[in-house]
């Protein structure tokens, strides 16, 4: 695209009426190549993005837009590959949507069923600034596993967020999975703010729900975490290295894991505060089943209910003030 060019679908044949829903403006891709890449101060609107296939953002690649704007558009079907892979390539990324130090604001948009062969399955943010993401639904996205030498690097099936901290506001994750850690978003050095949104049923070997990792220090609130699935550790949420979420008014309930930390697992330094939180019906097959903290981790719980299956605490240090604890 060049900048400054605005994209409006959903027009029928006399241009007078519009409904992207009745009327959609498809951009397929074909699988044979990516389908957008934006540019600065571009808008698209009511546009269907699908059968996009490349390395970088198989339906759109933005990478260091000044400001677009994405709304009322459907991503689906696309797919990031790689080929040659090395731990430094970053290939096979953000199968729906690939967002590099870019001002994307995403708007009322349906990312779902993108295939990405490493990580970020719907969406890939990198660096600064960030994206804003407001009554969007990310579903059904996935990742395979991808190797290198013996490590598997596949995170985030839903989103996968790298030194990047984006607004994910008033959104539903739903349905996305991942063999390795973040089922609906992983962070790595990543600070996202969370805010009325609902992640469920998603599935990962480790964190479910959400995982971060390295000195992330999230805030979520007002959110429900519900029905999520960790093949081995983290139910709805795991944290590791060092960082530090903040969780306030929020549900987490029905999050299982197979090993510990039904709910909630942290390791290696974190702090985990749950402020007026509910965590109900939550389970693990190990230890924790609803909160799990340990490697010289904290966890700080105040005026919060817990209320699940199995230990409801286990943590090397844990504060708990004006709280019932089942």
């Amino acid at each position: 695209m060049k900048p400054f060019v605005h994209l409006y679908g959903g027009y029928d044949e006399t241009f007078e009426t519009r409904n992207p829903e009745l009327e959609p403006t498809i951009l397929d891709g074909r699988d044979q190549s990516g389908v957008i890449d934006g540019a600065s101060h571009s808008i698209l609107d009511g546009l269907t993005i699908t059968r996009g296939r490349t390395r970088y953002g198989g339906g759109l690649c933005f990478y260091e837009v000044e400001s677009a704007t994405l709304s009322n558009c459907r991503i689906v079907d696309n797919y990031a590959y790689y080929s040659n892979l090395t731990l430094d390539s970053q290939r096979g990324i953000g199968g729906g949507l690939y967002c590099e130090d870019s001002s994307l604001m995403i708007v009322d948009c349906l990312i779902a069923n993108n295939d990405a062969i490493d990580s970020g399955g719907g969406i890939c943010c990198v660096g600064s600034p960030a994206p804003t993401l407001l009554r969007c639904t990310i579903s059904n996205n996935l990742n395979h596993q991808s190797h290198y030498a013996g490590i598997i690097l596949s995170r985030g099936g839903g989103i996968y967020c790298f030194r990047c901290s984006p607004s994910i506001l008033q959104c539903t994750l739903h349905g996305n999975s991942t063999p390795q850690s973040g089922g609906g978003l992983f962070g790595y050095e990543s600070s996202p703010l969370i805010e009325d949104c609902t992640i469920s049923a998603n599935e990962a070997q480790n964190g479910g729900g959400m995982a971060f990792n390295a000195e992330c220090t999230p805030a979520i609130s007002k959110s429900r975490i519900l029905r999520n699935k960790a093949s081995t550790n983290g139910g709805g949420l795991l944290t590791y290295r060092s960082s530090a979420p903040v969780i306030s008014n929020s549900l987490f309930e029905g999050n299982a894991a197979m090993k510990d930390g039904g709910a909630s697992y942290s390791e290696s330094e974190c702090t985990s505060t749950f402020i007026h939180c509910d965590l109900i019906q939550n389970e693990a097959l190990g230890e924790g089943g609803g909160l799990l903290s340990i490697r010289t981790s904290n966890l700080v719980i105040k005026n919060s209910i817990l209320w699940n299956r199995g230990d409801e605490i286990v943590s090397d240090s844990v504060s708990v003030s004006g709280s019932c604890v089942h």
